[in-house]
């Protein structure tokens, strides 16, 4: 990250990137030196939400003499970080987190103050209070995906005796399913902020001040908490309305992927997102691969994967190499006989793909050939697209779980040419 101390005219310090983030590094000394940068050019009155910020920072060293001082600043200079704070530090918070989610503003940020609101309840155990306030959030912003996680959260079983293990940095072993708890309850050692507003919000977004229009597709899917897109770039979602079919395409894989990630039954919405995604074949094409990806990470979805991967197959041959490699993962993941013979084929295939090399070599240990998968390998090590991945392989001595990733979008969706169409 650059020092935009270096250039305070031009790159005024973001609190969220040179405060907090180096805190959770472990890195008093560049939250010091972001500080003193922060005040040199930001004028007294706007500094209310940077010492919010940095409050929340000290929260996280573990420093909270310097943390409690720099939250009585913000509270006296006040503003929007400043009030959000002081949900989780002062004794009003419930009616501070109930006007901010009954107040004006973006539709994300009143569904992230629901949220703070479902926090504070389900520690006091109104898991009711909490519930309603989850369903005030969604209806602010349909879609927000940390308050769709707190209701799957708040229909689990027990909820004050997970978010109570979660509160204890002692307990070694937590409930099923604690870990929305620990995702989702801010606690002092966190800076009152919840790890999935900080995946969301800071990571997934570079700044407020970069929000599109609540009235474009992007400000949708801003709103909700989506950073990551695979069916259009974000420069053209912010030309579209926000119900275009795309938008609503990238809400569901979202929450597929939030599914998996959480370690939930995402099967019946793989199976909506594919159908989904018959918009054309792009789109399609889009959604298989990341399925394919998917369904290599929960065995639940090894089906729905390998359906994905035997469409790419039929309509892309000229990456058939790396189709074949998931079939042959997936179909081994689901027990099917094919699975070795369908890794051989990969490996017959030259030139091929590391990735989908790397699949077949896996299968083929998976599958009880170990002595075949290593001659291969040990062949490997004399081609130069292979002979990394070759090393590696040779230095593991068993199977290695796979859990393959596809990135976000790359290129644009839509031609300069074809824009003006796409607004339609």
């Amino acid at each position: 990250m650059n020092d935009r101390s270096l250039l305070p005219d031009l790159l005024p310090v973001d609190p969220w990137w040179d405060l907090y983030m180096p805190a959770t590094f472990g890195e008093p000394g560049a939250v010091l030196d972001a500080l003193e940068a922060a005040e040199a050019i930001t004028p007294l009155g706007a500094r209310g939400d940077v010492y919010a910020v940095a409050s929340r920072a000290f929260f996280v060293l573990g420093r909270p003499v310097e943390a409690e001082r720099l939250s009585e600043q913000a509270l006296r200079l006040g503003g929007a970080e400043s009030d959000a704070l002081a949900t989780f530090t002062c004794p009003d918070g419930i009616e501070r987190a109930m006007r901010r989610l009954r107040g004006g503003g973006r539709p994300g940020l009143r569904a992230d103050a629901g949220c703070d609101l479902a926090a504070l309840l389900v520690q006091l155990a109104q898991i009711e209070g909490a519930s309603a306030a989850i369903d005030e959030a969604l209806a602010a912003c349909p879609g927000h995906a940390e308050a769709a996680r707190w209701r799957r959260f708040l229909a689990t079983e027990d909820v004050p005796t997970q978010v109570r293990a979660a509160r204890d940095p002692r307990r070694t072993r937590r409930p099923p399913l604690s870990r929305d708890a620990v995702d989702l309850v801010p606690t002092r050692r966190t800076g009152w902020l919840s790890a999935e507003r900080y995946q969301r919000r800071v990571l997934g977004s570079p700044s407020e001040a970069a929000w599109a229009p609540a009235g474009t597709a992007l400000g949708r899917l801003q709103d909700a908490g989506v950073s990551t897109y695979f069916f259009a770039l974000d420069h053209e979602y912010a030309r579209v309305e926000p119900e275009h079919a795309l938008a609503a395409l990238e809400l569901k894989a979202d929450t597929l992927r939030a599914l998996v990630d959480e370690g939930r039954d995402a099967a019946e919405a793989a199976g909506a997102f594919w159908r989904a995604a018959d918009l054309d074949p792009e789109a399609r094409q889009d959604a298989a691969q990341l399925l394919v990806a998917l369904g290599t990470a929960d065995v639940r979805l090894a089906g729905i994967g390998l359906e994905a991967a035997e469409w790419l197959a039929a309509h892309h041959p000229d990456r058939a190499a790396l189709w074949e490699g998931y079939r042959a993962w997936l179909s081994h993941m689901l027990g099917l006989r094919v699975a070795a013979e369908r890794a051989r084929t990969v490996l017959s295939t030259r030139p091929t793909l590391p990735v989908a090399w790397r699949m077949a070599i896996e299968v083929l240990r998976a599958e009880g050939h170990a002595h075949e998968a290593d001659v291969v390998a040990r062949a490997a090590r004399s081609e130069p697209a292979l002979a990394g991945a070759a090393r590696e392989l040779l230095s593991e001595p068993s199977p290695t779980p796979l859990r393959m990733v596809v990135s976000g979008r790359l290129t644009p969706r839509w031609p300069r040419a074809q824009r003006a169409r796409a607004r339609g």
